[in-house]
């Protein structure tokens, strides 16, 4: 039979342990919950909102269009501008960032437990995904 102590520290163990799982789920479905949300907000302006000149006036043209502006600023802009395909492109970003986003919250608990080795390997992991993400790697 297993000591108190040892018995105290497993409980402890266990429970941070969920509150890690619990984080990491928050990030996942937040990332995924906010950008369906730009999406559908996109999608709305764009079904039912006036088309401006050169801007795509249905999906179907937004899908056939040859190029899409893909950079932040480009998006940033058209955000402001109240453009459907730049909220459309904000929402897939941030689908796109929210794994992302998974390890580096992972880090930070890991940085919290002091458990540096899992903290190297997520801080490798992380690096890969913002080299792929900017273009560098991959």
């Amino acid at each position: 039979m297993a000591a108190p102590a040892e018995m105290e520290a497993a409980r402890r163990e266990a429970a941070q342990s969920r509150r890690m799982e619990r984080w990491v789920s928050v990030v996942l479905l937040g990332g995924v919950l906010l950008a369906a949300a730009l999406i559908l907000i996109g999608l709305t302006l764009l079904l039912f909102g006036n088309a401006r000149a050169g801007e795509p006036a249905t999906v179907a043209e937004v899908i056939g269009q040859e190029s899409h502006t893909t950079s932040i600023a480009a998006i940033v802009d058209g955000v402001r501008e109240g453009r459907p395909g730049a909220i459309i492109r904000l929402g897939v970003l941030a689908l796109i960032l929210t794994p992302a986003a998974r390890v580096a919250m992972t880090l930070v608990l890991f940085l919290a437990e002091r458990d540096w080795a899992f903290v190297a390997l997520t801080a490798f992991v992380l690096l890969l995904l913002a080299l792929g993400l900017a273009g560098v790697a991959g």
